[in-house]
């Protein structure tokens, strides 16, 4: 999404220019060397793209995850052993977003060749191709029950799908400008959107109408999120905040914050991706510094950042119950994160070796009292 703002930023709406290199935005050379680092929460790298990451998924239960990538195809993953299941090809341009169903039976894929195209997984067969938008689609959402379809667009709107007959249900106008994000609620009831004229809009998906138009980021607003029952929203921005959104009056609870920035060589810290639990108690942001956070939204708190990529962060996914989390860079990778380690220091201890007054080495058993951002640890010597 980083691609549409420097586009934006130069008052460039009309068509959107995708362009890569390893000195702009982080060699995959370097990632390539990364290896799975359980201490620092990383379950599993995933690479089998040839160009960046641009957006991911998980289904609900985390078993399976999607990415979609520059390299115009999607890549479903199984998170239990990191293997390739299979990679979804039929699109003529950049896919910049994926979306799956809470089952994972079905997929879809956004790209910059104006269409959606809906997948069945389990045999990688395409279902329809969604033909509609004039202008590259850059965010997509499903319902759970994968009926629903959402997409966005360089052409100013967002289109609701039935996926069962591919017909456009309503069009949604109210963004001034690209629009680079959406979401569906569970049910499909509520939609949300993300535009460079940096608002989030509220959609009521049974007639269509403007619920409310979200205002308080300064900068281009990347991407959005909705808590399942859509009473939470959460919007991500170049003004390198979140905003956690009340969804029944428009208001915002709170802006998160980052406090702590990545060491890496990145000067840009736009917040490109963001996404809430269902339950909405736990959110993620992904950072073009090479991080993401993970937040509790009832207090705004923070883990310090999850480290592993080696380039601008550009999408991120989390599991229903929050406890895993995908994120995808511009070096081509993707991370599985357990998001259940001690997030004081980010690093997961299962012993630690001491030295007693005699210099005699014994060994701490720590046992971890998981509690996702005030994990305790009680020694036994």
């Amino acid at each position: 999404r980083h691609h549409t703002t420097q586009q934006a930023l130069m008052g460039v709406s009309q068509s959107i220019e995708c362009f890569y290199g390893s000195s702009f935005y982080g060699s995959s050379a370097e990632t390539s060397k990364s290896k799975p680092d359980p201490r620092k929460g990383h379950r599993l790298f995933f690479r089998g793209h040839t160009e960046e990451v641009i957006g991911c998924a998980l289904s609900a239960n985390g078993k399976r995850a999607l990415s979609a990538s520059g390299d115009k195809t999607c890549i479903l993953w199984n998170t239990l052993d990191g293997t390739l299941i299979r990679k979804f090809k039929g699109h003529e341009a950049d896919v910049w977003d994926c979306a799956l169903s809470a089952d994972a039976t079905i997929a879809l894929s956004a790209s910059l060749d104006t269409t959606c195209i809906v997948w069945n997984t389990h045999d990688g067969t395409r279902i329809r191709t969604l033909r509609g938008h004039k202008s590259g689609v850059f965010g997509c959402a499903l319902s759970n029950n994968g009926k629903l379809a959402l997409s966005c667009s360089g052409d100013g709107t967002c289109i609701l799908w039935n996926t069962d007959n591919g017909k456009s249900i309503h069009a949604f106008k109210g963004h001034d400008g690209i629009v680079l994000g959406c979401a569906l609620s569970s049910d499909g009831k509520l939609a949300l959107t993300a535009g460079e004229d940096t608002t989030c809009i509220l959609w009521n998906t049974s007639n269509g109408m403007l619920v409310h138009k979200l205002s308080g980021h300064s900068e281009v607003v990347f991407d959005c999120a909705l808590s399942a029952d859509g009473t939470l929203a959460l919007s991500a921005s170049a003004d390198e905040t979140c905003i956690l959104w009340n969804t029944s009056n428009g208001k915002p609870i709170r802006t998160l914050r980052r406090t702590v920035c990545n060491d890496l060589e990145l000067n840009i810290r736009w917040t490109l991706g963001c996404d809430l639990s269902a339950n909405g108690k736990i959110a993620i942001s992904a950072s073009a510094d090479g991080t993401c956070i993970l937040w509790e939204t009832s207090t705004g708190r923070s883990s310090l950042p999850l480290k592993g990529h080696y380039a601008w962060v550009n999408t991120c996914a989390l599991s229903a119950d929050g406890l895993q989390a995908l994120s995808g860079d511009s070096g081509n990778a993707c991370i599985l994160w357990d998001t259940m380690i001690p997030q004081q220091d980010t690093h997961a201890i299962d012993t630690v070796i001491c030295r007693d007054l005699g210099s005699q080495l014994k060994m701490v058993h720590c046992e971890v009292q998981r509690a996702l951002f005030g994990e305790e640890f009680r020694l036994k010597l």
